[in-house]
Parts: C-alpha cells; sequence; structure tokens
C-alpha cells in the first residue's frame, strides 16, 4: 500500500516517481484540457522539488 511506498523510497524519489508518471500522463492525455492540467499538476511537482533542493542546501 502507499504507506510501504514512502516508508522504501526517499522524498525526493517519490517526488521523481510522480514526475514521470505526469509526464506520461501528459503525453497520453487525450484531450487538451487534460493535458492543461497535467501540465500544471507536473509545475507543481516541480516546483517541491525546487523548494526541498533549496531548503536542504541552505
Amino acid at each position: 500500500d502507499a504507506l510501504n511506498l514512502v516508508k522504501k523510497y526517499s522524498y525526493k524519489e517519490l517526488m521523481y516517481l510522480t514526475q514521470g508518471l505526469l509526464f506520461w500522463l501528459e503525453d497520453n492525455a487525450k484531450n487538451v484540457r487534460d493535458k492543461n492540467t497535467f501540465t500544471v499538476a507536473k509545475r507543481q511537482v516541480e516546483i517541491v522539488i525546487d523548494r526541498k533542493e533549496r531548503e536542504k542546501n541552505k
């Protein structure tokens, strides 16, 4: 289940898995509205990754 996944993978790995999934969904979206939704979601994930990286590097 999801909780075991979180324990097994680091936060960063989960973020990259999510990002990969969103790339795939975006590529395979059947219509423009879905494609836009996934593009926005992907951007949000990138923002979170960037923020976490900056916090870690302080």
